[in-house]
């Protein structure tokens, strides 16, 4: 039967293999879906430490120069 989702070959240590083995029992869901849901949040957990990263270096720019409140800038774009 033909997929839609893309396959991926995947080596890991026998300890990792074993943990996810014990966790898709655990969460009574099949090998393929645990991985996929665990590289799912790790991809969104580095997006949320860039996406962090970029914040703060934007902060850092911005400090000491002046702003304007949420409030004035919706209003300013006309979108309030």
């Amino acid at each position: 039967m033909a997929t839609k989702h893309r396959r991926v070959n995947v080596s890991f240590k026998p300890e990792i293999a074993q943990a996810l083995v014990r966790l898709s029992k655990k969460n009574e869901t099949s090998l393929s879906h645990t991985t996929q849901e665990l590289v799912e949040e790790a991809l969104e957990l580095r997006e949320d430490i860039y996406l962090s990263k970029l914040a703060e270096e934007a902060e850092k720019r911005a400090r000491g120069k002046p702003s304007i409140s949420a409030d004035k800038l919706w209003k300013n774009l006309h979108l309030k």
